[in-house]
Order: C-alpha cells, then structure tokens, then sequence
C-alpha cells in the first residue's frame, strides 16, 4: 500500500486535474543538442496533461518567442503516474514543472539534486468547493463536513486544518475520485481540485462556493520551474533564454487570452475550448495576483514558510533542507527586465 508520503513526488500534492493532448514536438534529452535550423533542443516536463496550466509555454512555441531566444522547446506531457523530478534528474528531460513547492523541497531532502529558479503560480489553484445552501468560506466552516479529497490531497486539507489549529479528525475525510458528483448528490459537503477543472466545475451552480488553499492560509506555489543542480551551473544561459521567453508567453496570453486558448485547443484536440477559455482566466489570475505585473518571482521567506508547515506535519523523513538548496534567486535576478514585461 503507498502511504501520502508516496504520492509526494507523482502529482506534486495537488491531485490530478483535466486535461490531455500530445507532444508539441520531438520528446527526450540527449543533452546540448542543436536542430537543423540552429536552435537548442530543450524538453519541459509538464506537472501534468498539458492544459492552461502550460499556456504561457504554448503560446511562447505558437509566437516564436523561444525561437528568438535560440530554442527549440518541446513539452513532454506528464500524467498521475509520471514524476517530473525523476524525468529531470534521470536526463530524459530538460526542465520539469512541480505541481507545487513541497514536491520540490521534499524532493530535495531526499537527496535530488534539483532546484526552483522560477515559479508561474504565485499561489496554488488547488480549492474546497461547496454548495451555496451549505457553504465553506473560512476554515471554521470545515469543522463537522463531509470532504471528499482524493488521496494525493489529503495532506493538503491537512496542511489547511493544521494552519488553523483544527485537526484531522474534526472533518470526515471521503475518498473520492476526480468526479464532482459526490457533492451534487449530498455524499460529501466540500470537493476539493484545482480551480482550473471546468470540465468538472462547471457541473456546479454559477454560484458554488470557493476557498483556496492561499485564501485558508496555506502559501503554497505552484507550477515551478525546476532543474538540476548541474544544468544550473553549467547550463545557465539557456535557463535564462527560457525564463525569458515564457514570461513573454504568460504576457501574451493575458494580453491576448482568447486566441492564446484558441492555438492551445487547436494543438491539444482533447481539450474543450470553451471550459479551457475560462479556466485561463482563472490560471491567470494565479500567475498575475492582483494585476501584477511580474512574471515569476519567489521569495526565500515564503519557501521557509512552507517549509514550516510541512516540518510541524512531520513529512521530512530526511533533514530539512536549506532555502539556498531548494530554490535560486539567480535566474531571476537576471531576467527581471523580461519579467517585468519588457519584452
């Protein structure tokens, strides 16, 4: 039987959303390669089935943006059984994107060698749903329901109820699958996925209720950026060319956000354009809060913070790692013109 600790570095602690399609190109890392055209080959490991999650990636393929920084990118899709750690650190591919922070710090007091430089998802889409007539806007309103959680999310509405000073055992935990009926048909009070799941979302009345992970007091990133300790040192220039130009894709698409999810359904036929055109707007507001203007940031502080959470639950099985062996402020700092939206 896997424990909640096994599921850590499958889904990155968020549980699996909609989603689907296939490769945008040729898949793998066979290193330092250049195409026929001159460009760098680089492989980005999605989080999972590429949906809006990667739409700043897409658009940066559909624009040239990527080609103007002298890549070629190519997006690997991942899925509940693909770990993006184990594809970056094992060469298959280039770059990986964790679902969220802890998949990178536990990862890394396992002793993998990778690293955050960059984060799209300022705070993590993941919710706890509920039904106007029965609603949970607080974390107080939690105490007593029936929550229906996959068993990836579990240690999240534990984080939600640890921050809060409640504990497991005040809410009945429902295992459920991806499927939103259990709350339509009473089974279960709150359903938890991430905002971006219209395909299920959209089951619910306009006026369904949400509540964050961010919102309950748990800051978490999401949709991080991460390579290995080696690529960083010795590979620094084509992370940066990379960070470059999918700031210029996530700037495009807020911009330009109907025909930015108009190229990501035409390359992905699985996707229904329609659900995906409203959750880029929801994604979108992740990755810019507040009508930021900053692509990408992170802070040392808030990695701690995180950390801090997970240390009181007891999930590192190994030493807690420092902040400078999880994330980098480098990347950053060197791009910050184009994170700005300088493009």
């Amino acid at each position: 039987m896997t424990d909640r600790r096994g599921f850590l570095h499958v889904v990155g602690l968020g549980g699996a959303f909609v989603g689907g399609g296939l490769v945008l190109s040729a898949c793998g890392s066979d290193g330092d390669s250049t195409n026929s055209e001159g460009l760098r080959d680089v492989t980005l490991q999605a989080n999972f089935l590429v949906n809006v999650s990667q739409l700043g990636e897409v658009t940066a393929i559909e624009q040239g943006f990527y080609q103007d920084e002298g890549l070629n990118v190519s997006i690997t899709p991942g899925g509940p059984s693909v770990d993006p750690t184990s594809s970056v650190v094992g060469g298959h591919t280039d770059i990986g994107v964790g679902n969220s922070s802890p998949s990178i710090f536990l990862g890394v007091s396992e002793g993998r060698p990778i690293k955050a430089f960059t984060v799209a998802a300022q705070t993590h889409p993941y919710g706890f749903f509920s039904l106007p007539d029965n609603p949970v806007r607080t974390p107080a309103d939690i105490v007593g329901k029936k929550v229906g959680v996959n068993q990836t999310g579990v240690i999240l509405l534990e984080a939600l109820l640890a921050e809060n000073g409640y504990k497991k055992s005040d809410v009945d935990i429902v295992t459920t699958s991806g499927e939103i009926t259990p709350l339509l048909t009473g089974q279960v009070d709150v359903w938890t996925g991430w905002v971006i799941q219209q395909g299920q979302l959209k089951e619910l009345p306009e006026d369904y209720v949400t509540m964050t992970l961010a919102e309950a007091g748990v800051p978490l990133y999401a949709l991080i950026y991460f390579a290995t300790e080696k690529s960083l040192k010795e590979d620094r220039e084509m992370l940066e060319a990379f960070t470059r130009a999918s700031a210029r894709g996530w700037f495009y698409a807020r911009e330009n956000t109907e025909e930015a999810v108009k190229a990501l359904a035409s390359r992905y036929d699985s996707l229904n354009e329609e659900d995906e055109a409203v959750a880029a707007e929801k994604i979108l507001d992740f990755v810019f809060p507040d009508g930021s203007d900053e692509f990408g940031e992170m802070d040392p502080k808030l990695w701690e913070e995180q950390m801090d959470i997970y240390d009181r639950l007891g999930l590192f099985d190994n030493p807690r790692p420092s902040v400078d062996k999880v994330m980098t402020s480098e990347i950053l700092e060197a791009t910050k013109d184009a994170r700005m939206g300088d493009t």
